[in-house]
């Protein structure tokens, strides 16, 4: 019976994989970068920047020494593999990522080929701002309403406060992750009068 230790499961020698820094520094974390951008925000979200491209490194080193890896395809220049997992930003925030790998020939170290987010939903950590993804009638609330979460539930359960911009407390919600988002550099602070109860 196999399990989560088998060596033979793991990427073939992924204590030496190649993961090339300007892979990671100039398209996965570059914001100007065309095709790199979107991921950029992605990872941008869990803490890595250029500047931090070695923390990404070792995430992903971490990750592949501890997931299964899945044959993809067999090219004409290697055999590629998919490792699947869960990596922690700096910023304390997780997120399922697809990592792809290339070993060239047999007994070659893996060499990294890119990385793109298994899903847009992020795991938050306590007192981050959130955005709220649809309207919450029922307490008065309307999507893209900032809110704060102040209290985790597992697997994926947040409490999230609503205030007012005085500090007023408008609504306390039980929410999942993917009712929210985090906050980008493409929100601004506005301002909406809410509807009085009679």
């Amino acid at each position: 019976m196999s399990t989560d230790d088998d060596s033979e499961e793991r990427l073939p020698r992924h204590r030496e994989a190649v993961i090339p820094p300007a892979k990671l520094r100039d398209y996965l974390l570059s914001t100007s970068h065309p095709d790199g951008r979107s991921k950029a925000l992605f990872f941008a979200r869990l803490g890595y920047s250029p500047k931090r491209w070695r923390d990404l490194d070792g995430g992903l080193r971490r990750l592949i020494a501890r997931n299964r890896a899945r044959a993809h395809s067999l090219t004409p220049y290697g055999q590629k593999y998919l490792v699947r997992g869960t990596i922690r930003g700096p910023w304390g925030r997780s997120a399922r990522i697809v990592t792809i790998w290339i070993v060239t020939s047999p007994g070659n170290p893996p060499r990294f080929v890119t990385a793109y987010p298994a899903s847009r939903t992020l795991t938050f950590k306590l007192l981050d701002s959130v955005v709220l993804r649809k309207d919450l009638p029922r307490v008065g609330l309307k999507k893209d309403d900032l809110g704060t979460i102040v209290e985790l539930y597992e697997p994926d359960g947040v409490e999230v406060e609503f205030l007012t911009v005085t500090g007023k407390t408008k609504a306390v919600v039980t929410l999942t992750n993917r009712d929210l988002r985090p906050i980008g550099d493409d929100d601004l602070h506005a301002v909406r009068r809410l509807r009085r109860r009679r």
